[in-house]
């Protein structure tokens, strides 16, 4: 069955045909349907360029059958196991690209405190846990809030870091965008 994602909102209709009760407080369990769905289809008109691990520094954990959607940047995170707030289970990576459109809508459905945001559109980067193509809400080690939470608040803020730096361009480009491509006068 092949689901796809609008690009927008999410209609009473497209929750009726994913199986999502609208009524339900909780947005995660519906999210991880259509995230699920999201994953598989993003740049599906697209070609996908699925790089080998030999691209990657030794210590990336490439999973079998993960891709890489063409033209977005491939970031591979390791956090040392001192930096977590679970260092017995070592040390932690991951494999994380920018948002799409539909990745931006997804994470700001799991928002319920707009504080929260830049941590759910962060997370919603992460494609890869130590190896593991991630879940959404079942409890299982490649499930990204379990991850999350184990990392801890200082490797956060460095994935949160990132996605700043991966959806805001360098200075000298902004400093080319407001002096060469944008023009701006009053109407008279």
């Amino acid at each position: 069955m092949t689901v796809q994602i609008k690009e927008e909102t999410l209609t009473a209709e497209d929750q009726k045909k994913l199986g999502i009760d609208p009524t339900k407080v909780a947005v995660q369990e519906a999210v991880a349907a259509v995230h699920a769905a999201n994953n598989a289809e993003d740049d599906a008109d697209a070609a996908i360029v699925n790089p080998t691990a030999a691209a990657f520094p030794s210590w990336v954990q490439v999973p079998p059958g993960i891709v890489f959607p063409p033209g977005r940047r491939i970031v591979a995170m390791k956090f040392k196991a001192k930096w977590t707030d679970t260092p017995k289970k070592g040390d932690r990576q991951c494999i994380l690209w920018p948002l799409s459109e539909n990745d931006e809508k997804l994470a700001y459905q799991r928002v319920s405190v707009s504080a929260m945001a830049m941590n759910e559109l962060s997370k919603q980067m992460v494609r890869v846990v130590d190896g593991k193509i991630i879940t959404w809400g079942d409890g299982t080690e490649s499930d990204i809030t379990v991850w999350w939470n184990e990392i801890g608040a200082a490797c956060r803020t460095l994935i949160k870091n990132a996605y700043a730096k991966l959806h805001t361009l360098e200075a000298g480009d902004l400093a080319d965008f407001f002096t060469t491509c944008q023009h701006v006068r009053s109407a008279t």
